[in-house]
């Protein structure tokens, strides 16, 4: 299961389905992930470890970076756009999250 779950995470990133058991039950791994910090979440805010799983939520609701450089790509169909999208990430260091906003 191990590896067939990797391989569904790096070809389809926070949308992956990941198997769950033997029986080939599936599930969201964006839904698999919020269900884990919900059931942590207690330990989570004991820990003080609040700002980290802050950022993961953050790349929970904007998507990883690749997700967002590919929705620039198919708006405009301009690997340049792309790179100023990704300097303009890097410079704000925030997820830029509507491609109207980043193209002007």
């Amino acid at each position: 299961l191990s590896r067939e779950n990797k391989w569904r995470a790096i070809r389809y990133g926070l949308d992956a389905e990941l198997v769950m058991n033997t029986d080939g039950k599936t599930k969201l791994m964006r839904e698999d992930i919020n269900e884990w910090i919900e059931k942590l979440n207690p330990y989570i805010k004991q820990l003080g470890y609040e700002s980290y799983f802050s950022t993961l939520q953050v790349i929970m609701n904007s998507g990883t970076s690749s997700e967002r450089q590919r929705k620039v790509f198919a708006h405009n169909n301009c690997f340049k756009e792309t790179v100023k999208h990704n300097i303009n990430e890097f410079l704000l260091q925030t997820p830029l999250y509507q491609c109207e906003s980043i193209l002007t």
